[in-house]
C-alpha cells in the first residue's frame, strides 16, 4: 500500500513537473513569435512588455505589464495585460483574430497641458483608463470579413460597442484605393451607452457659459428642435428626434445598417442624395 501511494505520489510529481514544463515551453514559443512581430513594428512603435505566459488547455495566450511608444511620441500607453484568445499564425496579416487588451491606462500628466484641461474638466482627475476587446476573421475564399466584436468601455466614459460585415474586400491590399467603389456593406451597427459623460459634458458646458446645466440642456434641445423643423427628410428627423432624446435622458445611442440585399459603395455614390442612401441601407437611428 505504501509502494503504491509513492508511485501515485511520483507520477503526480512527474506530472506536474511536465505540466509546468509545457507552460515554460508554450511560453518561450509565444514570446518567440511577439518578439519577430515587433521587430516588424520597431521604426513606428516601440512595444516592451514583463511577462508571457500560455494557459495550456486554452491556449489563450497573456502579454502583462505592455508599454507602447508610438514613433516621435512622449505619451506612452500603459497596458495591464493583452490576452490572445485566438489568431491565424499562417499568415503574415491573420485572416481571423480574438484578442482583449485590458487595463489601458493614458496619464494625463502625459497629455499636452490644453487636452489634459478638457479631461479633467469632464471629471476625470489622473488617468483614462480602457478596456478593449475584438473579434474578426475574414473569408478569403468569397473576400467578405466579419468584424464580430469590437469593444470599447472607459471608465466613467462610456461603452462603444461595433460590429461590421463587408464583401468585395479583396486580401491584397495593392491598389485598395481603386477597389473600394466594390466593397459591398452587408450590414453594420455601433452604439454608445454613456456612463454620465454627457451630463459631466454639460456641467463643463454650464462652467464655461455661466448658466445652470438645465439652461444648457435646454438650449441644446431646443437646437435640436429647430433643425427637426426644418429638415426634408424623415431620416433627418429621425436621426435628431435619436439624438435629442439622447440628451433629455442619456442612455444608449446607436446607428445601424441592415439592407435587404449587400450595397456596394459604387452604388451609394452614385446616388447622390443622402437621404436615398439611407434609405438603401435601411439606415436606423434610436
Amino acid at each position: 500500500m505504501n509502494k503504491a501511494k509513492s508511485i501515485a505520489g511520483l507520477l503526480f510529481i512527474i506530472l506536474l513537473a511536465a505540466y509546468f514544463g509545457l507552460k515554460v515551453y508554450a511560453a518561450g514559443i509565444a514570446k518567440e513569435k511577439i518578439d519577430m512581430a515587433l521587430l516588424g513594428v520597431e521604426k513606428f512603435v516601440k512595444v516592451e512588455y514583463k511577462d508571457v505566459s500560455v494557459d495550456l488547455l486554452s491556449q489563450n495566450v497573456h502579454i502583462t505589464d505592455v508599454v507602447i511608444l508610438p514613433a516621435k511620441s512622449q505619451m506612452p500607453l500603459h497596458i495591464a495585460e493583452v490576452v490572445i484568445y485566438d489568431i491565424d499564425h499562417s499568415s503574415q496579416v491573420p485572416v481571423f483574430l480574438e484578442v482583449a487588451v485590458n487595463g489601458i491606462e493614458i496619464v494625463l500628466d502625459d497629455l499636452d497641458k490644453k487636452d489634459a484641461q478638457t479631461w479633467q474638466d469632464l471629471g476625470i482627475s489622473d488617468k483614462i483608463k480602457l478596456d478593449f476587446a475584438a473579434s474578426y476573421q475574414y473569408q478569403s475564399d468569397d473576400n467578405q470579413l466579419h468584424l464580430k466584436k469590437l469593444h470599447l468601455r472607459g471608465q466613467e466614459l462610456g461603452e462603444l460597442n461595433a460590429s461590421l460585415h463587408l464583401g468585395n474586400l479583396p486580401s491584397n491590399t495593392n491598389g485598395l484605393l481603386g477597389l473600394i467603389p466594390k466593397i459591398t456593406l452587408y450590414q453594420a451597427k455601433i452604439s454608445y451607452q454613456d456612463d454620465s459623460l454627457l451630463e459631466r459634458s454639460l456641467k463643463a458646458e454650464a462652467r464655461l457659459k455661466k448658466k445652470s446645466v438645465d439652461d444648457v440642456k435646454k438650449e441644446a434641445i431646443a437646437g435640436i428642435e429647430k433643425q427637426i423643423s426644418l429638415a426634408k427628410n424623415d431620416f433627418m428627423r429621425e436621426a435628431l428626434a435619436a439624438a435629442k432624446n439622447f440628451i433629455a435622458d442619456p442612455d444608449e445611442l446607436s446607428i445601424s445598417i441592415a439592407p435587404d440585399k449587400p450595397v456596394s459603395i459604387q452604388q451609394l455614390m452614385r446616388m447622390n442624395d443622402p437621404a436615398r442612401a439611407a434609405k438603401k441601407l435601411r439606415l436606423s437611428v434610436k
